[in-house]
């Protein structure tokens, strides 16, 4: 936001970035600085105490689990936020496309290991994705 005087005009006017993706990294980084990193703040904390009872050890593993989500989460906006507006539509518009990639990468990497290590793991087929878009 951007405060704005009117010429003859006393009063404040206030202008929006025109880049909507602009206007998304600056609510995804107010949203963090509030919501967000509060709640890593007092995850910490409570992940610093010592479980004495079979209830809290339950609570504090599914903390754990909570902190570790929120901080992969955090990297990965970091990433995003760092992106270029074009970068960030085009991964946007992907959508299902990126876990369809993925799986390609898991068939081409099982292709690729040593015989001993394919052997221990399923095999699975090598076929080329159906989606000429890939």
């Amino acid at each position: 936001m951007r405060l704005i005087h009117q010429p003859k005009d006393r009063r404040e006017y206030f202008q929006a970035p025109e880049d909507v993706w602009a206007i998304f990294r600056t609510l995804a980084a107010e949203r963090r600085k509030r919501e967000i990193d509060p709640t890593l703040s007092m995850l910490r904390d409570a992940l610093m105490e010592q479980p004495s009872v079979a209830e809290d050890i339950h609570a504090q593993a599914r903390m754990k689990q909570m902190h570790a989500f929120i901080e992969l989460m955090t990297d990965w906006l970091d990433d995003v936020q760092k992106m270029d507006s074009a970068t960030l539509a085009s991964l946007m518009k992907m959508g299902a496309k990126v876990q369809k990639l993925l799986e390609l990468k898991e068939r081409v990497k099982q292709v690729f290991t040593s015989p001993t290590e394919a052997s221990k793991s399923e095999p699975l087929s090598v076929e080329a994705p159906h989606d000429a878009n890939l």
